[in-house]
């Protein structure tokens, strides 16, 4: 009987191990899985958006992101959906330059950061150019109103 007990007391903390081992990677947070590092989102189960600074915003998007300066957000945003790690940054400003300097300015870098433009429209008043890099995808829409310039962004990382 005694030895039968040890063998039960022995299962029940092997599988408690391994339940608390397998209950740690799948939230993220088994050791060595990187789920503390400074570049991940803690997995949350609920879908959340913040309001976020342009700076906040901005700081989010791929390195040398052509970021006019000093812009005042009319609405910056983080969007991260539930149980995961992906993060879509959004953010709308009144830019000071002209369409044309705006639309040239961001076409520009998607080509030469080597996004591959996906869909695109050019109109006379309108520009809107969609791209994707290493499975992240960065969207920037450049509308005129009268003599208003407004630019929207949006990045996808994933």
């Amino acid at each position: 009987m005694k030895k039968n007990a040890i063998i039960v007391t022995s299962l029940i903390i092997v599988v408690a191990v391994v339940a608390y081992v397998l209950a740690t990677r799948k939230s993220g947070n088994a050791p060595g899985s990187g789920a503390n590092s400074a570049d991940q989102q803690k997995i949350v189960d609920k879908a959340r958006v913040e309001k976020q600074s342009a700076a906040t915003v901005l700081s989010a998007f791929p390195p040398g992101f052509p970021a006019e300066a000093g812009i005042e957000s009319s609405a910056g945003y983080k969007y991260i959906p539930a149980k995961s790690t992906e993060q879509q940054s959004t953010l709308e400003y009144s830019s000071r330059i002209t369409f044309a300097q705006n639309k040239k300015i961001f076409k520009d870098y998607l080509t030469s950061a080597d996004w591959t433009i996906t869909n695109k429209v050019e109109e006379s008043n309108l520009a809107f150019y969609y791209g994707t890099k290493n499975n992240n995808d960065l969207s920037v829409k450049i509308k005129q109103m009268d003599n208003d310039v407004t630019v929207s962004v949006s990045y996808l990382k994933r």
